[in-house]
């Protein structure tokens, strides 16, 4: 992790941001007005940077921050959640910036195989294409190329197909021949990757939505566990359920039945105890 250059306020390494824990927002801002003003110096690392700046902004509001310095938001924002999947310690200044975005932005595999394959493809010097297949492979979801061996089928095809066609012309038309069926062969690959890729995109799609369900289905079952808590403090349900006892009603049942309800409420926590 080779030092770069020093920003006032601040240390930019190849691989993130180190900020002062006494940093004030103004110099935070300005920090962050310097790491743009300076991007065209850097090799690499503006990224890293960025996404650490970003996570660090101090408080208010992150989106009119970044954009008052002229960025998109979007962007910053998704540098901001690379840079917090991946502690500095991991991160790799032999690797690119897309190398860690593609394993942490995978929401089929979790961060202890993310570091495996972070490993693996900075000993291996992986190229992102090669660490995408080694993603897929570990997911079982990898297709082998279309390979086709196309040489002897080729002169065979013209011999047999063409056996009348002058010597002075087989080699040429051989050639034309076996251009035509690498297109064929590459566009036929190319379709295969593409309808991969639309089933992959899916499946992410479905895991996604599959999640969300999954926390929103956790979210509700914590705040049915935690009862009426989680919707009133105990001062604010005894003061409705006071207001609902029966007795300042002249017994109307209405208010009867909703006094019972709260009192089942109450028991449905079990740290709260409503004394009748």
């Amino acid at each position: 992790m080779s030092s770069l250059k020093k920003i006032e306020n601040g240390g930019v390494t190849e691989v993130g941001l180190v900020i002062p824990d006494n940093i004030t927002p103004e110099q935070h801002h300005q920090l962050g007005v310097s790491l743009v003003e300076t991007k065209e110096r850097f090799d690499k690392g503006y990224q890293w940077a960025m996404g650490d700046w970003y996570n660090t902004i101090p408080h208010g509001d992150k989106q009119k921050e970044v954009e008052s310095l002229g960025l998109n938001y979007k962007v910053v924002k998704n540098w901001g959640a690379v840079a917090s999947y991946f502690a500095m310690s991991l991160r790799s200044d032999n690797l690119s910036f897309t190398h860690h975005l593609l394993l942490a932005h995978d929401g089929r595999i979790n961060k202890t195989q993310a570091k495996s394959l972070l490993n693996q493809a900075e000993q291996n010097k992986w190229s992102k294409r090669d660490l995408q297949v080694e993603v897929d492979k570990l997911l079982g979801v990898y297709e082998e190329p279309v390979e086709v061996d196309s040489g002897d089928a080729i002169e065979r095809f013209v011999t047999d197909s063409l056996p009348n066609i002058p010597t002075k012309y087989k080699k040429q038309v051989e050639r034309v021949v076996k251009s035509a069926a690498v297109k064929l062969a590459n566009d036929f690959e190319n379709q295969v990757k593409k309808q991969v890729e639309v089933k992959v995109k899916e499946q992410r799609k479905q895991l996604e939505d599959l999640k969300q369900k999954a926390q929103t289905e956790f979210d509700n079952a914590v705040k049915l566990k935690s009862g009426v808590k989680a919707y009133m403090t105990d001062k604010e349900f005894k003061l409705i359920r006071s207001l609902l006892h029966p007795d300042k009603h002249d017994g109307d049942t209405r208010y009867k039945k909703a006094f019972d309800i709260f009192n089942r409420l109450a028991e449905t926590t079990a740290d709260l105890r409503i004394v009748s």
